[in-house]
């Protein structure tokens, strides 16, 4: 039987409403109690967007709280931790989870042979086929589509356009920022024009799916969200899927650290597979006037996995 000499105090860092990030985090959790008993003592820590604040939450649990590792959930967190971490000649080790294969390797460099006192989890880029085929059986029930983006998903969001514009349905690419009332305003101004929305993981969206469902079920237009939590957002269709195993993987990474005793630099970057998949709410369409038998042919189409889940529409202040 191993024994230790004390508990491994783990922060995690994750940015306030982001429900993709929060399921994360409520799965990593459930690991932690799941596994070794009064070994890891964890806590959560959710902050704003804003860089000065996390960074200054960073550095105080480094410096001040002792944390013995560090769990940082997302882009932004992980490109705030790393400017921090790469700074310090003494660090404590830092697990990245929720981002995916090609963001990682703009923050962090080669996964293949990372540097530094730091390791993670990603996801493998999702096959744009294989998403654009799901959009392509909206068509014709989605002929516009308004696709906001965020400026590091603008190659991404073309190359979609691209796809799509082959296959009859015209794309407006529709830049958006952090500023969730801006952005909720640019969408709802497009709705009375637009079939369909689009909503991509990472795009300043996840926070106010709800109120984007809302605006997209008043002009009935077919919203498709992005995570596992769009469907319960409102969203007609949705791409999702399992983040379990993301969460096991960031587990056994401090199962590594802490028990085995593992230097970080010898512990590899983890590449999941992308297992997401497309969802259709049967409810949701139906409130959009969408015909049986269209919902049908889309389901066949697409491969969808049906949904019947019908969500009250957010209420406006």
């Amino acid at each position: 039987m191993t024994r230790f000499h004390r508990r491994c105090y783990i922060t995690i860092l994750v940015l306030e409403g982001r429900p993709y990030h929060l399921e994360m985090v409520r799965l990593l959790m459930a690991q932690f109690s799941a596994g070794v008993r009064n070994i890891y003592e964890v806590q959560l820590v959710s902050m704003r967007h804003d860089e000065q604040v996390i960074g200054a939450v960073i550095r105080s649990v480094i410096f001040k709280q002792k944390a013995d590792l560090i769990i940082s959930v997302g882009e932004v967190c992980g490109i705030v931790v790393k400017s921090i971490i790469d700074d310090l000649v003494n660090s404590i080790p830092v697990i990245f989870v929720g981002v995916r294969e090609e963001q990682a390797r703009v923050i962090f460099g080669p996964l293949e042979d990372l540097k530094g006192n730091i390791t993670g989890v990603v996801r493998a880029s999702l096959l744009l086929p294989k998403q654009t085929g799901s959009i392509a059986g909206l068509y014709p029930i989605i002929k516009l589509l308004l696709l906001p983006y965020s400026k590091d998903l603008l190659n991404c969001s073309i190359e979609l356009q691209t796809y799509l514009v082959d296959i009859g349905i015209k794309v407006i690419l529709l830049p958006v920022t952090a500023d969730n009332n801006a952005t909720l305003s640019k969408i709802i101004h497009y709705l009375p024009t637009v079939d369909g929305v689009m909503l991509l993981e990472g795009c300043y969206t996840n926070g106010i799916q709800p109120e984007i469902a809302y605006w997209c079920w008043w002009h009935e237009v077919v919203l498709i969200g992005s995570g596992p939590h769009a469907i319960s957002n409102g969203a007609a269709c949705s791409f999702g899927g399992d983040l379990t195993l993301i969460a096991q993987a960031a587990y056994e990474k401090t199962r590594l650290l802490w028990e085995r005793k593992i230097l970080v630099k010898d512990i590899p970057v983890t590449v999941l597979p992308n297992n997401e998949q497309f969802f259709v709410n049967i409810d949701m369409m139906r409130r959009l006037d969408v015909p049986v038998q269209e919902i049908v042919r889309i389901c066949m189409q697409t491969k969808a996995q049906v949904v019947r889940r019908w969500t009250k529409p957010f209420k406006l202040d």
